[in-house]
Protein backbone atom coordinates (compact mmCIF):
# COMPACT_ATOMS: atom_id res chain seq x y z
CA UNK A 1 0.00 0.00 0.00
CA UNK A 2 2.91 2.44 0.67
CA UNK A 3 3.84 2.14 -2.71
CA UNK A 4 0.56 3.44 -4.44
CA UNK A 5 0.53 6.23 -1.70
CA UNK A 6 4.21 7.63 -3.21
CA UNK A 7 3.03 6.71 -6.47
CA UNK A 8 0.39 9.84 -6.08
CA UNK A 9 3.08 12.18 -4.15
CA UNK A 10 5.06 14.27 -6.28
CA UNK A 11 7.56 17.48 -6.26
CA UNK A 12 3.68 19.26 -7.32
CA UNK A 13 1.88 17.58 -4.63
CA UNK A 14 4.14 18.50 -1.66
CA UNK A 15 4.48 22.22 -2.90
CA UNK A 16 0.67 22.72 -3.02
CA UNK A 17 0.85 21.18 0.48
CA UNK A 18 3.26 23.25 1.64
CA UNK A 19 1.90 26.70 -0.17
CA UNK A 20 -1.91 25.72 1.88
CA UNK A 21 0.11 25.85 5.03
CA UNK A 22 1.53 28.85 4.68
CA UNK A 23 5.09 27.03 3.72
CA UNK A 24 7.40 28.30 1.26
CA UNK A 25 9.52 25.18 0.34
CA UNK A 26 12.91 26.47 -2.09
CA UNK A 27 13.26 24.58 -5.32
CA UNK A 28 16.58 22.83 -4.20
CA UNK A 29 14.96 21.75 -0.98
CA UNK A 30 11.62 20.51 -3.18
CA UNK A 31 13.37 16.72 -3.69
CA UNK A 32 14.86 16.15 0.07
CA UNK A 33 11.48 17.90 1.58
CA UNK A 34 9.41 14.86 -1.38
CA UNK A 35 11.54 11.80 0.20
CA UNK A 36 10.90 12.87 4.02
CA UNK A 37 7.39 13.17 3.13
CA UNK A 38 7.21 9.52 1.43
CA UNK A 39 9.17 8.47 4.48
CA UNK A 40 6.40 9.54 6.37
CA UNK A 41 3.58 8.19 4.26
CA UNK A 42 5.38 4.60 4.85
CA UNK A 43 5.95 4.55 8.26
CA UNK A 44 2.28 5.73 9.05
CA UNK A 45 1.68 2.92 6.48
CA UNK A 46 3.68 0.28 8.73
CA UNK A 47 2.17 1.52 12.06
CA UNK A 48 -1.35 1.21 10.39
CA UNK A 49 -0.80 -2.58 9.53
CA UNK A 50 -0.44 -3.62 13.64
CA UNK A 51 -3.60 -4.96 14.44
CA UNK A 52 -4.01 -3.50 17.89
CA UNK A 53 -7.56 -2.67 20.00
CA UNK A 54 -9.12 0.44 20.30
CA UNK A 55 -7.43 0.45 24.06
CA UNK A 56 -4.12 -0.23 22.85
CA UNK A 57 -1.61 3.12 24.68
CA UNK A 58 1.82 3.51 23.33
CA UNK A 59 4.07 3.09 26.74
CA UNK A 60 7.59 3.73 27.34
CA UNK A 61 9.76 1.48 29.10
CA UNK A 62 12.77 2.88 31.50
CA UNK A 63 15.28 0.00 32.77
CA UNK A 64 19.07 1.24 34.51
CA UNK A 65 21.71 -0.78 32.68
CA UNK A 66 22.77 -4.00 34.89
CA UNK A 67 26.71 -4.96 34.68
CA UNK A 68 29.07 -3.81 31.83
CA UNK A 69 31.46 -1.39 31.87
CA UNK A 70 29.32 1.97 31.81
CA UNK A 71 29.18 4.34 34.32
CA UNK A 72 26.39 7.02 35.36
CA UNK A 73 27.51 10.25 33.90
CA UNK A 74 28.61 13.06 36.73
CA UNK A 75 25.83 15.75 37.80
CA UNK A 76 26.30 18.98 37.48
Amino acid sequence: MAQGINAAVNAAMVRALAEANGISIPDDRLDIVLKQYQTYLELLSQLDAFLLSREAEPSVKFELPTGGTAQAPGRR
